[in-house]
């Protein structure tokens, strides 16, 4: 469980763990040099439980901010510190900033044994805190809309991986790392931002007034905003970095199907695939994160095995519903009887 500044949800997001229904599981928490008390909550839940460990990650990512001024790394640290530290022969995660319900270990082990996967995601209903410690009734969805309807197949996942990877990090891996990833996204809004801060050349431009205090700057500038902003670069703008997100990243658009966050993955998966910095995920996401989505898919080509289920065990602190799981089976519900197991 990576944690950033979370003190106010983390205690939901721990119970929701400990309280899973899936036997033998210890808790790896990694403080992410929060600011606030998170560090201290986390340490008093692992006073409270013998299977809970607490960690300070002893190092901080300079490039944490990224070029939107947004937190775009998204736990890739935490969660590799976490890793290395693990006993068990399977491996989830929590955010500390939402919970889930409490068969959700064990129904994505049943999945993983049931179909001989070593990877293993599912999906996402809005968090509620009416729902915190309850179940989902797994028997009562499958009777309902048929196990074979909740699969999503490996050759689909294999297919979405390759369609979504672009030429560039396939052929060209050096290149992909070097790159920063605002240049990928939009090369040039970044290569004008380059040549604004650059020096204009030294011999004074022709046709133009003289303009007070650096007037070669001022006529460099005022040249490049004119170009850029001109019908025609918009255009031109469009089309290149259509063509480059395509041969970087091939399809942007298509997120990785079900939830990737708290996938269930095999102990034998690390460390040959883990997770990466902003600039060197194959498979990010358009807003300048997709760490789990990067994961997820470099795992998918790794072991070629991996399935999702649609089924909603996690809970997502998100504005607006799922809108596949609207539907009166998909409420959780108190544990009554066996009907969790199938």
């Amino acid at each position: 469980m990576p944690a950033r500044n979370c003190a106010k949800t983390i205690g939901i997001a721990i119970e929701s763990i400990v309280r899973q229904t899936h036997p033998n599981l210890e808790l790896i928490i990694v403080d992410d040099n929060s600011t606030d008390s998170t560090f201290k909550v986390a340490q008093d839940y692992a006073k409270r439980y013998d299977n809970v460990r607490c960690y300070a990650l002893p190092f901080d990512d300079p490039h944490r901010i990224g070029w939107n001024g947004k937190n775009v790394n998204a736990g890739w640290m935490a969660r590799n510190y976490g890793m290395k530290r693990a006993d068990g022969d399977w491996i989830t995660f929590q955010d500390a900033d939402d919970a889930s319900l409490v068969n959700r270990i064990s129904v994505q082990y049943e999945f993983a044994k049931r179909y001989d996967s070593s990877h293993v995601c599912l999906d996402w209903q809005k968090y509620d805190e009416a729902y915190v410690g309850k179940y989902l009734d797994v028997k009562r969805i499958i009777n309902l809309h048929g196990e074979e309807n909740l699969i999503v197949k490996t050759e689909e996942i294999l297919a979405l991986a390759r369609r979504c990877r672009g030429l560039i990090p396939t052929y060209f891996g050096w290149l992909h790392k070097r790159v920063p990833h605002h240049w990928k996204l939009h090369p040039l809004v970044s290569l004008y931002s380059t040549l604004l801060t650059t020096e204009p050349p030294r011999r004074p431009l022709r046709g133009r007034t003289s303009i007070p205090g650096n007037p070669e700057r001022v006529v460099y500038r005022s040249m490049l905003s004119g170009v850029f902003r001109s019908g025609l670069s918009k255009f031109v703008r469009r089309s290149v970095e259509n063509w480059v997100e395509k041969l970087f990243f091939g399809d942007l658009s298509l997120p990785y199907p079900g939830c990737a966050g708290p996938c269930l993955v095999n102990k034998d998966v690390f460390p040959r695939v883990r997770f990466h910095p902003l600039n060197e995920r194959v498979w990010p996401s358009r807003r300048g994160r997709g760490a789990d989505r990067d994961f997820n898919f470099a795992v998918v080509e790794l072991v070629k095995d991996s399935i999702s289920v649609r089924l909603p065990l996690y809970l997502w602190r998100v504005g607006s519903d799922h809108p596949a799981y609207g539907g009166a089976e998909y409420v959780p519900v108190e544990c009554q009887t066996s009907s969790m197991h199938f």
